[in-house]
């Protein structure tokens, strides 16, 4: 700008503030750091080291070969993300050096010194553990025999260990049938509520017994759980009744119900459903004394002779 006097001014404009926003390494967003990053994967992962620690500590009879299990798993996840259960876990300011081997043996201390619980804590902690990721497990280590310089007989105390905390699920002679066949049946219920945990469900989610009560999955579920170490069939919470059809809409659920607690198999639409053999207390007393009756008479002829 030119003045009066002749003297130039030069006006300098202001300058504008430029906020420089801090981004995550790990989720590529901004507003945070890697230390203070919350992307539910770091859970997800703490979960899954969780749960193989439990396991192995459990079901491995050495401490030596349950730590080299959590290492083979560990060694499998990109230094990033161990990097992040670093953080997750307020150990990365024990870490000398900013390696792998050195995130893995933090790591490894730091789980193992979380169980050190009562055997009553870590059995329940064992059970909650989905049966999808207990067969995963057990197979991890079977599959890694190698690595982990198993023996046969300690391959064999594994199994064991493995069906003494979880035996292999008991199948039912039930019949699961679709909701065609079952539309002629009169419903006794109203409401799809569960008579069990009292909560409401939709017609897609409930699963309808042959006499016509409505329960849902996870009651259901659990219940054949309970049976798994006795003799007693499955029947109805509401009526006593032998469970003997189920009418599951949800392909999904249908397809799980049949594979783990069902010897029968999915009817098909045209078939009707065949009643249940009557077991009268004179058959079963004719089959008993036919046994013992053969018996008894090799006995009286081993006697005469």
């Amino acid at each position: 700008m030119l003045l009066r006097s002749g003297k130039v001014i030069t006006t300098t404009l202001p300058k504008t503030r430029t906020t420089n926003k801090s981004k995550c390494s790990y989720c590529n967003k901004s507003g945070h750091k890697i230390n203070k990053c919350n992307h539910p994967m770091i859970k997800q992962l703490n979960n899954n080291v969780v749960e193989r620690t439990i396991f192995s500590h459990m079901v491995i009879p050495y401490i030596s070969v349950s730590k080299k299990y959590i290492r083979l798993y560990l060694c499998s996840l990109s230094e990033l993300n161990l990097s992040m259960l670093c953080y997750y876990t307020n150990i990365k300011k024990y870490c000398i050096e900013d390696k792998k081997s050195s995130y893995i043996n933090l790591l490894i201390e730091y789980y193992y010194q979380k169980l050190n619980q009562n055997l009553n804590t870590l059995t329940y902690m064992l059970s909650v553990i989905s049966d999808e990721n207990y067969e995963k497990y057990t197979n991890e280590i079977l599959n890694n025999s190698v690595s982990l310089n198993l023996t046969f007989e300690v391959e064999e105390m594994i199994l064991d260990y493995v069906y003494t905390y979880r035996p292999p699920q008991r199948k039912f002679n039930i019949q699961v049938v679709s909701s065609q066949q079952q539309s002629t049946t009169k419903t006794k219920t109203k409401t799809n509520e569960c008579p069990i945990c009292y909560e409401t469900y939709s017609n897609a989610e409930i699963i309808r017994t042959g006499c016509s009560h409505n329960y849902c999955k996870d009651c259901l579920v659990s219940y054949f759980k309970s049976l798994n170490n006795s003799n007693t069939s499955p029947s109805c919470a509401c009526c006593r009744k032998i469970i003997i059809t189920l009418e599951i809409k949800n392909k999904k659920t249908r397809d799980e119900i049949l594979d783990k607690y069902c010897n029968a198999q999915l009817l098909p639409p045209d078939q009707p459903i065949p009643p249940p053999a009557p077991q009268t207390e004179t058959n079963v007393q004719q089959n008993t004394y036919g046994a013992s009756s053969i018996f008894q008479r090799m006995i009286f002829n081993f006697v005469l002779f």
